[in-house]
């Protein structure tokens, strides 16, 4: 039998949650969501307000186009801020306001085309300027670029290039590589990952422990190969399975236990393709398929096509 086949026509047959959303005002185009208030159009966020076409975001006021930003106001285009206000165009920045064009820098304040600054006020391209001379060269490079909406990004990639690079954001790791990774241990290639044990190849990863391959996935600990994974345990090859434990092949199943090839269950244990079975049953017809699935060479081998279309998806913001 080709279990795969049948867990596809299962999955396209059967109704699927549109949006995930926790706790919202006024924010019905959104996913992924909690305690976000009048914004439209970001995904995986919390605790927003007004913010508009981002993801990654928290605890951010008024800000728009932006990724990977947390406890920020009034920021536009902008990827990788903490703590910034009024920062436009900007990269990797900390603790900055009333920056423009401005990438790698911490504690600065009003600079524009600049990067690998600290704790410094009225720069341009790196340089120190008295404020009113500043604030003039700052309107007339503007002005000159009116027409030109690409060339001032180009000249601080220029700029990037020309200075060192930071290899790893992070700070409180132990044995552990990738970015923007912080309070980790023995986690290997992983990505905006906090307070992590032992993991590889795992992004967006928050408090979690003893996992391969994951993505977006918080308190949770022995999955390998799953997606948007909250509070999961001991699960594989899943896809936005919450609260939920000892898992195979599972899409959207909340608080469910011992569960294989299902979709869209709550408050289940021990069931295949969506029908119940006994404690003994399930183990038992458990451990035949995998051992059928290996023999063919499919388990943990091979994948069912994605429900959604690429273009209805994320992927363009990696």
């Amino acid at each position: 039998m080709d279990y795969l086949l049948a867990y596809q026509h299962l999955r396209d047959t059967k109704p699927r949650q549109a949006i995930a959303q926790i706790q919202h005002v006024n924010s019905g185009f959104c996913n992924y969501i909690d305690k976000v208030k009048d914004c439209y159009l970001i995904t995986s966020a919390w605790e927003c307000e007004r913010c508009f076409y981002g993801r990654n975001l928290h605890a951010n006021l008024d800000c728009t186009d932006c990724i990977d930003v947390h406890e920020s106001e009034l920021c536009y285009d902008s990827v990788g801020l903490k703590n910034c206000y009024d920062c436009n165009y900007c990269l990797e920045c900390e603790n900055c306001s009333e920056c423009e064009y401005t990438a790698e820098s911490k504690s600065c304040q009003n600079c524009f085309l600049c990067t690998n600054l600290r704790h410094a006020k009225y720069h341009i391209f790196n340089k120190p300027y008295p404020k009113d001379q500043y604030d003039h060269l700052i309107k007339d490079l503007k002005e000159q670029n009116l027409a030109k909406p690409g060339f001032l990004l180009h000249q601080l990639d220029k700029l990037r290039l020309s200075s060192p690079q930071i290899s790893t954001h992070g700070h409180s790791n132990e044995h552990s590589t990738g970015d923007h990774i912080y309070n980790n241990q023995n986690c290997y290639n992983c990505y905006e990952t906090k307070e992590g044990h032992d993991l590889i190849n795992v992004n967006e990863g928050f408090k979690c422990e003893d996992s391969v391959d994951v993505h977006i996935t918080e308190f949770s600990r022995f999955n390998f190969d799953c997606v948007s994974a909250y509070k999961l345990h001991n699960s594989n090859f899943c896809y936005n399975c919450w609260e939920s434990s000892d898992l195979e092949y599972c899409e959207q199943c909340f608080q469910c236990e011992h569960c294989m090839f299902c979709v869209f269950l709550k408050h289940k244990r021990y069931h295949i393709f969506n029908k119940p079975y006994s404690r003994e049953e399930y183990l038992q017809l458990k451990s035949q398929i995998i051992q059928e699935m290996k023999n063919q060479g499919t388990y943990a081998q091979e994948h069912i096509p994605s429900t959604y279309a690429v273009e209805d998806s994320v992927l363009s913001d990696h």
